[in-house]
């Protein structure tokens, strides 16, 4: 079906579907937008159904979650959120979402404010696994956690400590490259930095320490010594992350199928 018919035929059916617009919210409608992709068609039926508040704006919410708008689901649920705790398929939908999202700065939000107090199966898994993601709860176990491997190695990763890396690359270049799990990146650095050191101390031995390219040559040396320090310390950090988005991904994966309404 090309474009141009596909519009078309949707233009019909928001037609058809206006007449039967005040008084309820046609589900089977609106999953009909939201499997097509019609998120423009979404949005005008949002604003020409005639219906409650509340109904309204869990339709703009659910439209939100569609179009992959952080900030504005954040905005309304934070509005709406009495609403919320009682509908349990959205609760699940928006877990779901949030988890895809573990680096939006509204992240913990939702689970240190509705999720806290779970009211259903959806809510417990997803909590087991907020909590498993942030290293608060080691042994309580989630469902997803039989299934996927993704765990242990956010553990793991979460128990390699920036600052002690960096502490072992400024006693031997590069050695936190090799603590966080890097070797072929401690050989490369050490090689490059001892490399590098003794040419400078051949240098010092031939010109001089005051000598210009003397001076230039340790003060490059310096900056670069310092640089693999300071890259060591913000690689873990990175590694850490990283782990930790893999495992929200890997849950909001699973639990979509494994929670689907549809």
């Amino acid at each position: 079906m090309n474009i141009i018919l596909k519009n078309n035929l949707v233009a019909i059916l928001f037609v058809v579907f206006k007449s039967q617009l005040i008084g309820q919210v046609n589900a089977a409608f609106v999953n009909h937008l939201k499997m097509h992709g019609l998120v423009k068609e979404y949005d005008l039926y949002i604003k020409a159904v005639k219906t409650t508040e509340d109904s309204i704006n869990l339709l703009r919410l659910d439209y939100f979650i569609a179009v992959n708008k952080p900030d504005s689901v954040y905005n309304l649920q934070k509005r709406r959120i009495s609403e919320l705790t009682k509908d349990t398929i959205l609760r699940c939908e928006l877990s779901k979402y949030w988890l895809r999202h573990d680096e939006h700065r509204h992240f913990t939000n939702w689970f240190d404010s509705v999720l806290v107090s779970p009211i259903c199966n959806c809510d417990r898994e997803i909590l087991k696994v907020f909590k498993r993601g942030q290293l608060k709860s080691k042994i309580d176990s989630a469902k997803m956690d039989f299934y996927m491997d993704s765990y242990q190695p956010l553990v793991k990763s979460n128990a390699k400590k920036p600052l002690k890396a960096a502490l072992l690359s400024t006693i031997v270049p590069g050695l936190g490259r090799w603590y966080i799990g890097r070797p072929k990146l401690f050989l490369i650095n050490f090689l490059a930095i001892t490399g590098y050191g003794i040419q400078t101390a051949e240098a010092i031995r031939k010109v001089g320490i005051k000598n210009p390219y003397s001076i230039f040559m340790m003060s490059f040396g310096g900056m670069f010594y310092l640089s693999n320090i300071y890259g060591t310390y913000n690689e873990t950090k990175m590694i850490r992350k990283e782990k930790r988005h893999i495992y929200f991904h890997e849950a909001q994966v699973f639990y979509n199928d494994y929670f689907s309404f549809n």
